[in-house]
């Protein structure tokens, strides 16, 4: 077993979505793997009526498909569960004080909450807590973190009143991805890459983050949020950070993130957001139960951005995200510089540039496309895949991994996967200005998308200006072979 301090894990938010779909799932699987203290516990609080029991029982639905009925039985008695308003201050007593606290034990609180009650449950934890257990708690909490920067910082200065920046962990699932983290191995372990990241070489990059699915069920919170707080200003920048920083002087989580910092500080200020900046809204969108039959609330985002310093000086960066989208794909298609050799002017035709796609989900891989001549007796190019697909070699599916990734590193007191608070403040500096100039006149901004599609035409005609075309998500990669080896499992004995 791990040699960590006892622990108790206090969940707030404990029978929402992420909850019980992410983030249990995730402490089981940590569990059986033997990856948690030996002694620990999970503390759990949310507004709804359950008895300990009722707690347990529904959790058992949750696992029922991802362990034995002894794993289930013996991890469930570890879980407990307190009910409360989280504005008020006799709840947390109850939730801290309910058990006796481990002997030179730690607590690590997780807030799986909407954001408007960060403030009550930071002010909470901290006036419940004594001196001597403020120094050994830890704090997760889920993007986004406030709504602009002013939000921003006004919970990094009520954070820093009783926390220090050591024990605060701020979340971003994205960055605890399995194809994510290997950003920094694929570019840097391979100096054959690192040579062509730039200007020089790259033409452009576009990143998508799309889903096929609405939001129902998020009606509150998407009213409030919208795509560009809840995707653009953390998963977006942060993948455009990774993608794009320079070599840390060495790989430790510090130097990580003071290089991510640099391009997000670089990003150019966006002025003129009737040119680089795109809102869509989903047909359909307004017919939801808990949404305004007027809304101008955005399900859609794109924006071409650019990063002022000389390693990518002119290099556009085209972000999109969306929901009702034709597909679920979040991916990063570096294109290449297309200068075929004069060689081969003759045989120019149907063939693209150089694209370099980063899968993140689904079907994780890499996949670099390149030209080769077309096998038979008359010589002509074409362009095929080079993939490295991540299920014929794991074997499984890489689901749940994120959370798993984000619990095991604050148990080992890793903060790779997490963000820093100064980051976050950088995300909003950039972010917010956007924000507040659309929300000034949405009408005037905002456009429509059916169900089923790519987001607005106007995306599409941002690059289409720029004498470029959308790649994302026009590249298939690893997903014929994902199926195969998924059915077949052909590739198991490689």
């Amino acid at each position: 077993m791990s040699t960590n301090p006892p622990t108790t894990f206090y969940i707030f938010g404990i029978t929402g979505n992420l909850a019980s779909t992410r983030i249990l799932p995730s402490l089981f699987n940590l569990y059986k793997q033997e990856l948690l203290p030996k002694n620990f516990r999970i503390m759990s609080m949310a507004r709804s009526q359950f008895s300990i029991s009722d707690f347990r029982g529904k959790t058992r639905k949750a696992l029922v498909d991802k362990g034995t009925r002894k794993q289930i039985d013996t991890f469930l008695k570890h879980l407990f569960y307190v009910s409360g308003n989280f504005t008020s201050k006799g709840a947390y007593d109850k939730l801290i004080n309910s058990h006796p606290i481990f002997r030179n034990g730690r607590s690590i609180f997780y807030l799986s909450v909407s954001p408007e009650f960060y403030e009550d449950i930071i002010t909470g934890i901290a006036a419940a807590l004594q001196k001597p257990r403020i120094q050994s708690t830890q704090l997760l909490i889920e993007k986004p973190f406030g709504t602009d920067l002013a939000g921003a910082k006004r919970l990094n200065k009520l954070l820093q009143k009783s926390f220090t920046e050591q024990q605060i962990y701020l979340t971003d699932h994205y960055m605890a991805k399995e194809p994510v983290e290997n950003i920094l191995s694929f570019r840097f372990a391979n100096s054959i890459f690192e040579y062509l990241w730039n200007r020089k070489y790259i033409d452009n990059i576009q990143i998508t983050a799309a889903e096929e699915i609405g939001v129902e069920g998020r009606e509150n919170f998407y009213e409030k949020t919208g795509a560009f707080r809840d995707m653009v200003q953390s998963h977006l920048l942060q993948l455009t950070a990774l993608t794009t920083l320079k070599r840390p002087l060495e790989l430790t989580s510090a130097a990580i993130h003071r290089n991510h910092i640099k391009i997000i500080e670089a990003l150019r200020p966006i002025k003129n957001i009737d040119k680089d900046v795109i809102f869509g809204q989903y047909e359909g969108y307004r017919r939801l139960k808990k949404v305004d039959n007027k809304s101008l609330r955005e399900t859609f985002a794109a924006l071409r951005v650019f990063i002022d310093t000389p390693q990518w000086q002119g290099v556009p960066i085209y972000l999109r995200t969306g929901k009702q989208m034709s597909q679920k794909i979040t991916e990063i298609t570096v294109q290449f510089r297309g200068n075929l050799d004069k060689l081969f002017i003759g045989h120019k035709k149907n063939i693209k540039p150089n694209l370099l796609t980063i899968r993140v989900q689904p079907h994780e891989g890499i996949s670099l496309i390149l030209a080769n001549k077309k096998p038979g007796f008359q010589f002509e190019l074409e362009q095929r895949p080079m993939d490295y697909c991540y299920h014929t070699f794991s074997g499984e599916e890489l689901r749940y991994k994120e959370y798993e990734k984000i619990l095991y590193e604050a148990v080992h007191y890793e903060r790779t996967s997490f963000i820093t608070q100064k980051e976050v403040e950088a995300q909003w500096k950039f972010v917010t200005p956007i924000v507040e100039k659309f929300e000034q006149n949405p009408s005037k901004y905002l456009t429509f998308y059916k169900k089923g599609s790519f987001g607005p035409k106007e995306a599409d005609l941002m690059l289409k200006r720029d004498g470029r075309e959308r790649w994302s998500p026009g590249v298939l990669v690893c997903e014929e072979l994902t199926r195969a080896h998924l059915k077949n499992n052909f590739y198991s004995g490689l």
